[in-house]
């Protein structure tokens, strides 16, 4: 119609995407050839420039001055002398969308003829736009009502019920869906625009108050809660929307709730189980230790026992010998020479005796201490095994405990002893210093050294194992440091009254 009111030859409308431009529909003379199609607006170069600014008017576009070459070929292309075209933008410079009038000879258009081109160029953009609008917006309904429809989430549209002095009392549930009758077990049909408390007899106030609660806020809230009736649990999403009214999506959380509570239940069992071991261990711990120090005090006992009856005993015994070898001696003096033997036979029995005694029980560690006992026994070890020992302290001796006196001299025993049996030292060095709180004790050797670890795994580290239980039983703490190649070094802290 446009066509005809203009007396044009053709009207055609385009859409524009940058330089490409594509004419979607076309009225006029049926005649002409057809120009729907793509097309660059490169090949139009100073028109397309000017279209982008304004409607453009020409009435002979083969005598226009600022067109170039390329322009006229192409619209030559298009059958076209008089041309029109009104351009649709959006913003500024953005060009989206133009119609045009085409004449196949020279054509002055009128200003009415352009006014009345221009006003049905943009009453046809709105329609165009209008309909594409009410399109999405039948496809965004139709996907949401899909959604709405087939959403595995419990969904409602609901509006609180208040009494006359506004205290929320109940909420209408104005629309469902179908998952919403699914989860909670009712007809959506019959539940629409039903309250709450008629779809859900027995509901808790605790449900009502909350939702009043969040609409109040104006924010939205994600809570978790049961609806102590149904014997569910639902994960719920509220979102006001305005006034009295708001929106929940839920989903039946009951099996995941269960299995929590059956996992927590689980966990209780395992922990008490668990604290009833540890408690079993603690004591068995406890009976081992008590065991072990009843062991150590009675090995400790026996040993003092059979080092007084060596002494007093046995020592007599050499004694009476020696005396009366010597009284042999001068009752027979052509045996002068076998008694000279038998009698440095038995003094050696004599030391003999006296060492093993030392061994058994140190006379100087229960009467003289700690300090003197270890003095003498590192001297000894160091005579007999031929190794060199420093030994230093701090000059600061006293009297310990018993306990503390006879595990510290043991450990030195077991320590000296897997220096002399495993180390191939050629230097020993002791320490002891007797602090205000506690005393400090150590064995460094420059032996070829050993894996802890590895002594303990393969089952050789029994010596270690009694070491520590004996720094335990008197409260001290032992660290053993050693590495293959580099010696060995045994600390022993032991807190002191």
């Amino acid at each position: 119609m446009i066509a005809a009111e203009l007396g044009a030859d053709r009207v055609y409308l385009v859409s524009v995407d940058g330089d490409r431009v594509t004419v979607s529909h076309e009225f006029g003379r049926a005649d002409m050839p057809p120009l729907r199609g793509v097309y660059r607006g490169s090949d139009f170069p100073s028109a397309f420039k000017e279209i982008f600014e304004r409607t453009i008017v020409y009435k002979d576009v083969r005598t226009q001055s600022d067109f170039t070459d390329l322009d006229k070929r192409s619209f030559a292309g298009l059958g076209a002398v008089g041309f029109m075209a009104v351009p649709i933008r959006q913003g500024t410079d953005n060009l989206v969308w133009a119609a045009g009038a085409v004449s196949s000879r020279p054509r002055t258009w009128e200003p009415s003829e352009i006014a009345l081109f221009e006003n049905a160029v943009e009453r046809t953009w709105a329609a165009l736009e209008r309909a594409r609008a009410e399109t999405a917006l039948r496809d965004s309904e139709d996907k949401f009502r899909t959604l709405f429809e087939r959403m595995r989430q419990g969904y409602d549209e609901c509006e609180m019920i208040r009494d006359a002095h506004g205290r929320a009392i109940d909420y209408r549930i104005i629309d469902m869906n179908p998952a919403f009758g699914r989860i909670i077990g009712v007809d959506v049909a019959t539940s629409r625009g039903r309250t709450a408390r008629e779809v859900i007899p027995g509901l808790e106030d605790a449900w009502v108050d909350l939702m009043n609660e969040i609409v109040q806020a104006g924010a939205p809230r994600r809570i978790e809660g049961e609806v102590v009736v149904l014997g569910k649990w639902f994960d719920v999403h509220v979102y006001p929307s305005g006034g009295d009214r708001f929106i929940a999506m839920f989903e039946d959380i009951t099996e995941r709730k269960r299995a929590e509570a059956a996992l927590r239940q689980s966990e209780g069992r395992l922990r008490d189980l668990n604290e009833l071991l540890e408690q079993r261990v603690r004591d068995r711990t406890a009976e081992v230790r008590s065991l072990f120090e009843r062991l150590v005090a009675a090995q400790e006992a026996e040993r003092r026992r059979i080092a007084r009856d060596l002494h007093d005993q046995l020592g007599q015994q050499m004694t009476a010998l020696r005396m009366n070898l010597e009284a042999l001696g001068i009752r027979q003096p052509d045996a002068a020479e076998q008694v000279a033997r038998t009698k440095r036979l038995a003094e050696g029995m004599d030391r003999s005796i006296d060492g093993l005694t030392w061994e058994l029980r140190p006379a100087a560690l229960d009467h003289l201490g700690l300090l003197p006992a270890l003095f003498k026994f590192v001297s000894d070890w160091s005579e007999r095994f031929g190794v060199p020992v420093e030994f230093e302290d701090d000059g600061e001796s006293r009297r310990l405990s018993p306990d503390v006196e006879a595990n510290v001299y043991r450990l030195a025993q077991e320590a000296l002893h897997n220096v002399a049996k495993h180390a191939a030292a050629s230097r020993v060095r002791v320490t002891l210093s007797f602090g205000e709180s506690e005393i400090q004790f150590s064995i460094e050797d420059d032996g070829r050294g050993f894996d802890p670890a590895a002594a303990a795994s393969a089952g050789d580290g029994i010596g270690l194992i009694s070491m520590r239980e004996r720094a335990a039983l008197i409260g001290g703490h032992i660290e053993i440091r050693s590495g293959v190649g580099s010696g060995t070094i045994v600390a022993l802290s032991v807190p002191t009254p």
